[in-house]
């Protein structure tokens, strides 16, 4: 009989200890399974955020590809401008290499004077238009009244190869 108490014992021992481990381990799984759900929880509001974030990202691309698109535009016209400034140039440049204007300002100053004057006026008022003024006579086509710009024509043009081009080729009277 004492075998049988000691088997028992023994037998009560092993399904204890297998009891205990078992609460154990279900006790385990269940603390591994609230982690799994605050982690999840966790990665749900990262992955949310990282969505904002390339959202954001993806309009701020977005805003800079527009913006260097209207650089390359602005670019783009300056070269345009460069351009016919330079053809500008090169045309005056021609004219006024056919034209003695010491000579013709020495035998016609009034001319010469009137041209210059002219020139200059027109000159200070693109320099104000380009500084923001208004009027009929500002490139840009703004329109003002003339007691805005204190105008009630437009200048007239700096350059008349007309009556340059009659002295060409021959001195005045007197040379």
């Amino acid at each position: 009989m004492m075998w049988k108490l000691i088997i028992a014992g023994i037998v009560t021992t092993v399904l204890l200890s297998i009891v205990g481990l078992g609460y154990k381990h279900y006790t385990g799984l269940i603390e591994a399974n609230r982690m799994l759900s605050e982690n999840n929880a966790k990665l749900e509001i990262s992955v949310g955020l990282q969505k904002e974030t390339i959202a954001a990202q993806e309009g701020a691309i977005d805003e800079w590809a527009a913006a260097q698109q209207a650089m390359l535009d602005t670019a783009e016209q300056l070269r345009e401008v460069a351009l016919e400034a330079g053809a500008e140039t090169r045309r005056l440049n021609d004219i006024f290499s056919k034209h003695d204007l010491g000579k013709l300002a020495h035998h016609k100053p009034g001319l010469i004077e009137r041209r210059l004057n002219s020139g200059t006026a027109t000159a200070s008022r693109m320099l104000e238009c380009a500084t923001g003024a208004q009027g009929q006579d500002c490139p840009d086509g703004n329109q003002a009244s003339t007691a805005t710009t204190g105008r009630s024509e437009p200048p007239a043009s700096s350059t008349d190869e007309r009556e340059v081009e009659g002295t060409q080729g021959e001195p005045p009277p007197g040379w």
